[in-house]
């Protein structure tokens, strides 16, 4: 049972897609990506920006920041915002493209509203994608994430790190 488990698992991470959006993928350096972008730099954070100073779209929605994270100059994640209203066209969009896979629930704001929140994920075996009509802090602002998965693990052990700091 198990070498039929493992041989599935392998076999599907063969098959997946290689998540990319917009030419950024992970494992890019960051001299491939300022040949596509203006890349600039706000305190510790990287802003992506199109060279000839149009938007940036997916599924045809304005972006309102694509932010990038680099280790070793290279790429490990990448933030999308866009606003929550276009969730469903964005949504479709990553749809014709990877095989996410949907949670559906609600989220309450401080203000007692509720919200049905959707949140899709996608893994391709060397990074990990997910998707969120409502951000935490801002019901009206809808991500793109997606993380290499050694940065998946930096940030598991951080984690795991915090919850020892007694």
């Amino acid at each position: 049972m198990k070498l039929v488990f493992f041989i599935a698992l392998f076999l599907s991470s063969c098959y997946a897609n290689d998540i990319e959006i917009k030419g950024l993928k992970m494992g890019m350096k960051y001299d491939d990506i300022s040949k596509l972008y203006t890349i600039s730099k706000f305190e510790k954070s990287y802003f992506a920006t199109m060279k000839d100073g149009k938007d940036i779209t997916i599924g045809g929605v304005k972006t309102n920041f694509v932010g990038l994270g680099f280790s070793n100059e290279t790429l490990d994640s990448l933030m999308i915002s866009f606003e929550s209203t276009s969730f469903e066209d964005v949504l479709d969009a990553i749809k014709t493209k990877y095989s996410v896979k949907c949670e559906y629930s609600k989220i309450q704001n401080r203000m007692g509203a509720i919200f049905n929140q959707i949140e899709c994920n996608y893994d391709d075996g060397k990074s990990s994608m997910f998707i969120k009509k409502h951000a935490k802090s801002n019901v009206d602002s809808s991500f793109i994430g997606i993380r290499s998965k050694t940065k998946d693990m930096q940030l598991i052990k951080q984690k795991e790190s915090s919850k020892k700091d007694i």
